[in-house]
């Protein structure tokens, strides 16, 4: 999963220069904890221009306009979330957990984890 925009799609509705965490699962963390320092007051918000707390993902559905960013907290949810779906995947059962986490993102891990990765 990542999803991916095509260029100019990036904005919150109307807002030039955001962006929308683009978790998957729609369960966004800062939403959750009701964080938001951004102008827009969008919890769900990521600046374009300070990507610091961000992790850019590129979703496998070419259609996706969810966005290309997450935060970083979310994606270490989400990440943990298709490394537990892998525990019970096929091969990957007999992988140690570094062998489940170095192959995660790699055709070797993908191919059995892509189930996990679903676009929203």
């Amino acid at each position: 999963m990542a999803p991916r925009r095509p260029n100019g799609m990036d904005n919150i509705v109307g807002i030039e220069g955001y962006t929308r965490c683009c978790v998957p699962s729609g369960d966004c963390l800062r939403v959750q904890q009701r964080i938001g320092s951004h102008p827009v007051e969008d919890p769900m918000a990521i600046a374009l221009d300070d990507l610091r707390d961000t992790v850019r993902v590129t979703c496998n559905n070419e259609l996706c306009t969810i966005g290309r960013y997450m935060h970083r907290e979310c994606f270490d949810q989400w990440e943990q979330a298709v490394l537990s779906y892998l525990k019970t995947c096929g091969r990957a059962r007999s992988w140690s957990e570094r062998q489940r986490h170095q192959n995660l993102w790699t055709k070797k891990g993908y191919d059995l984890a892509y189930k996990a990765c679903g676009c929203k």
